[in-house]
């Protein structure tokens, strides 16, 4: 009786550990959105891990002849009020975009064109992953 006794304890502070153990896995996180610039609303969110790393691809560009170096894309929390990363644009001949070193957060993201001839609209690949 005392050895049963002794064992329920035990499997009662074990599940209690469990459950009030923070979780310090995550999953890495890919989402995709269809964005349209100077539509006014933000480009899509992604949940963010502390310390983590989003990169942001770009995909079916319309027009087809913009280049992905000619966007800009910037991250942005509410913690209080606004506040939101730097502008960064895909190098020359690239589609993507990195973050790093980011707050645990969630994060909405806004696309920008330098293209004074219209909106750009396409297809973003978001992935969020701690390192």
């Amino acid at each position: 009786m005392l050895k049963r006794l002794g064992m329920s304890t035990v499997a009662v502070v074990v599940a209690f550990m469990m459950a009030i153990a923070p979780q310090s896995a995550f999953a890495d996180e890919t989402r995709y959105f269809y964005f349209e610039t100077e539509d006014g609303k933000w480009d899509g969110n992604i949940r963010v891990p502390n310390h983590g790393t989003v990169g942001i691809g770009f995909y079916q560009l319309k027009p087809s002849w913009i280049a992905p170096s000619s966007l800009k894309v910037r991250l942005c929390r509410y913690a209080g009020g606004w506040r939101c990363t730097s502008y960064k644009s895909p190098a020359s001949g690239g589609n993507y975009v990195r973050f790093t070193n980011m707050y645990g957060d969630h994060y909405y993201i806004d696309v920008r064109d330098s293209w004074s001839g219209g909106s750009v609209s396409g297809m973003l690949a978001v992935t969020a992953w701690k390192p």
